[in-house]
């Protein structure tokens, strides 16, 4: 299986918050991996989403602040949401 994750930016944020969560390529994706049994897609934007409004920060905070990079709080929400997504979707043996 290949695993297909888009990684989210600031102006993704701002976006879904302002016009909602509606993007082409996401649909784009969503359409290519499903009609191919070994693809899986996964938008890595609703787990930065939800944690931003659970923890009450600002999409700058998974950030390195100087740039867009992801700091430390980024990459293990990442992790996490990538983490549950592949391990969600493999069947246990």
């Amino acid at each position: 299986t290949v695993y297909l994750f888009t990684i989210p930016v600031g102006r993704d944020a701002e976006a879904a918050k302002q016009d909602g969560y509606s993007f082409r390529l996401v649909d784009e994706l969503t359409a290519f991996a499903d009609v191919r049994g070994n693809v899986k897609y996964h938008d890595l934007l609703p787990s930065f989403l939800s944690y931003a409004e659970t923890n009450k920060v600002d999409f700058i905070d998974f950030t390195l602040g100087c740039n867009i990079h992801w700091g430390r709080l980024g990459g293990e929400v990442a992790a996490q949401a990538v983490y549950d997504y592949v391990y969600s979707e493999t069947p246990e043996e």
